[in-house]
């Protein structure tokens, strides 16, 4: 693990870790609104259980999945200027700071 200390590797995994939970709250609470009939009045219309997922629970999930992106995004930004001095104040570090500002 020495070789990926400090690395923007690491970055990008701890980050997307870190914001996981922004985005499974507005996907989760969606779900929970959207109920198991929704999605059995589909099957009894003929689709397959893929079919209804994608017909019926994919389209009301949109929203939320763009809610959760949207989150993720803002939270990223928000700490992407400490971790980018702490990559930038490493010894080995070989990407200088500037390139991770947007």
């Amino acid at each position: 693990m020495p070789a990926l200390y400090q690395t923007l590797a690491i970055l990008v995994i701890a980050l997307a870790l870190h914001t996981a939970a922004l985005a499974v709250g507005p996907v989760r609470v969606r779900l929970l609104q959207i109920g198991p009939r929704v999605e059995e009045s589909a099957r009894s219309f003929g689709y397959s259980a893929p079919a209804a997922f994608r017909a019926v629970t994919l389209p009301a999930l949109s929203q939320s999945v763009l809610a959760g992106a949207t989150s993720i995004a803002a939270a990223a930004l928000d700490v992407s200027g400490s971790h980018s001095v702490i990559l930038n104040a490493a010894p080995n570090a070989k990407t200088p700071s500037r390139k991770f500002l947007i």
